[in-house]
Protein backbone atom coordinates (compact mmCIF):
# COMPACT_ATOMS: atom_id res chain seq x y z
CA UNK A 1 0.00 0.00 0.00
CA UNK A 2 2.82 2.43 0.78
CA UNK A 3 4.35 1.69 -2.59
CA UNK A 4 1.14 2.73 -4.34
CA UNK A 5 0.95 5.97 -2.34
CA UNK A 6 4.55 6.78 -3.22
CA UNK A 7 3.81 6.10 -6.88
CA UNK A 8 0.75 8.38 -6.74
CA UNK A 9 2.81 11.09 -5.05
CA UNK A 10 5.50 10.91 -7.76
CA UNK A 11 2.82 11.10 -10.47
CA UNK A 12 1.26 14.15 -8.80
CA UNK A 13 4.65 15.85 -8.45
CA UNK A 14 5.40 15.24 -12.15
CA UNK A 15 2.01 16.68 -13.10
CA UNK A 16 2.68 19.77 -11.03
CA UNK A 17 6.16 20.17 -12.50
CA UNK A 18 4.72 20.00 -16.00
CA UNK A 19 2.11 22.67 -15.32
CA UNK A 20 2.77 26.15 -16.60
CA UNK A 21 0.98 28.99 -14.86
CA UNK A 22 0.87 32.23 -16.78
CA UNK A 23 -1.42 35.09 -16.00
CA UNK A 24 -1.42 38.81 -16.52
CA UNK A 25 -3.27 41.76 -18.00
CA UNK A 26 -3.26 43.26 -21.50
CA UNK A 27 -4.32 46.88 -22.04
CA UNK A 28 -5.62 48.61 -25.17
CA UNK A 29 -7.81 51.73 -25.58
CA UNK A 30 -8.58 51.81 -21.84
CA UNK A 31 -9.76 48.17 -21.94
CA UNK A 32 -8.09 45.40 -19.97
CA UNK A 33 -7.86 41.76 -20.99
CA UNK A 34 -6.86 38.69 -19.02
CA UNK A 35 -4.02 36.38 -20.03
CA UNK A 36 -4.33 32.69 -19.24
CA UNK A 37 -2.65 29.58 -20.59
CA UNK A 38 -4.19 26.16 -21.21
CA UNK A 39 -1.55 23.44 -20.77
CA UNK A 40 -3.63 20.78 -22.49
CA UNK A 41 -4.37 22.82 -25.63
CA UNK A 42 -1.04 24.68 -25.58
CA UNK A 43 -2.99 27.92 -26.17
CA UNK A 44 -3.26 31.33 -24.59
CA UNK A 45 -6.70 32.78 -24.08
CA UNK A 46 -8.35 35.69 -22.37
CA UNK A 47 -11.42 37.86 -21.97
CA UNK A 48 -12.00 41.57 -21.78
CA UNK A 49 -12.31 42.51 -18.12
CA UNK A 50 -14.52 44.98 -16.26
CA UNK A 51 -17.31 45.20 -18.85
CA UNK A 52 -20.75 43.58 -18.88
CA UNK A 53 -20.41 42.17 -22.40
CA UNK A 54 -18.52 38.95 -23.15
CA UNK A 55 -15.51 39.51 -25.41
CA UNK A 56 -13.11 36.56 -25.75
CA UNK A 57 -9.84 36.09 -27.64
CA UNK A 58 -7.11 33.47 -28.03
CA UNK A 59 -3.76 32.82 -29.67
CA UNK A 60 -1.03 30.21 -29.81
CA UNK A 61 1.63 32.63 -28.48
CA UNK A 62 1.76 35.96 -26.61
CA UNK A 63 2.24 38.00 -29.79
CA UNK A 64 -0.82 36.40 -31.42
CA UNK A 65 -2.84 36.76 -28.19
CA UNK A 66 -1.98 40.47 -28.01
CA UNK A 67 -2.97 40.99 -31.65
CA UNK A 68 -6.23 39.08 -31.14
CA UNK A 69 -7.00 41.14 -28.02
CA UNK A 70 -6.60 44.38 -30.00
CA UNK A 71 -8.71 42.96 -32.85
CA UNK A 72 -11.39 41.86 -30.37
CA UNK A 73 -11.61 45.41 -28.95
CA UNK A 74 -11.76 46.93 -32.46
CA UNK A 75 -14.44 44.42 -33.52
CA UNK A 76 -16.44 45.04 -30.33
CA UNK A 77 -16.39 48.82 -30.80
CA UNK A 78 -17.23 48.46 -34.51
CA UNK A 79 -20.12 46.07 -33.82
CA UNK A 80 -21.56 48.43 -31.20
CA UNK A 81 -21.35 51.35 -33.63
CA UNK A 82 -23.00 49.36 -36.45
CA UNK A 83 -25.85 48.28 -34.17
CA UNK A 84 -26.30 51.74 -32.65
CA UNK A 85 -25.34 50.50 -29.18
CA UNK A 86 -23.23 52.25 -26.58
CA UNK A 87 -20.18 50.07 -25.89
CA UNK A 88 -19.53 49.21 -22.26
CA UNK A 89 -16.96 51.55 -20.82
CA UNK A 90 -14.25 49.81 -18.88
CA UNK A 91 -14.55 50.17 -15.13
CA UNK A 92 -12.03 52.59 -13.70
CA UNK A 93 -9.78 50.85 -11.19
CA UNK A 94 -9.40 54.15 -9.35
CA UNK A 95 -13.04 53.86 -8.24
CA UNK A 96 -12.38 50.64 -6.34
CA UNK A 97 -11.73 51.20 -2.64
CA UNK A 98 -10.79 48.24 -0.48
Amino acid sequence: MKRQNLKDKKHTEKSIEASIVINGILQYKQYAGSIEYDNEDNMFYGKVLYINDSVLFSGNNIEKLTAEFKNAIKDYLSMCKEEGLEPNKPMSLSLIHI
